[in-house]
């Protein structure tokens, strides 16, 4: 059974990713991915080659951006969240016998990143 990959770092998050988005998207088609996300960290830095490098490789890109969570005065980050874009060219993930809609992954993904932030 395939699932998609939805955190992924590409060498465009300077210190957090190693491989470039056509090296990912060849590893996740090999592997049988019908879905692979950039979710670079604070930017889409490598969107555009991810989306090319998922095309070549018959798989549907997924975008997101791993984002910092700043204080209001933003002297310091209180963690992180994975944001995935909804809507798009992008159909809904199927994960086994599970179908969910992108925009339903986005809130799941930031109630459980705010839950584990404020305890």
């Amino acid at each position: 059974m395939s699932f998609p990959h939805l955190h992924v770092a590409t060498a465009f998050s300077a210190h957090f990713g190693v491989s470039r988005p056509a090296v990912l998207a060849a590893a996740a088609a090999a592997d049988g991915a019908d879905a692979l996300a950039c979710t670079d960290r604070d930017g889409l830095y490598g969107a555009i080659k991810h989306l090319g490098a998922c095309r070549e490789h018959g798989i549907d890109p997924v975008l997101g951006a791993d984002l910092a969570l700043l204080d209001p005065g933003r002297e310091r980050a209180l963690g992180r969240v994975v944001v995935l874009a909804a809507g798009g060219l992008v159909p809904p993930l199927r994960l086994g016998a599970v179908s969910l809609d992108t925009s339903f992954l986005i809130v799941l993904l930031v109630t459980i990143a705010m839950s584990v932030i404020l305890g």
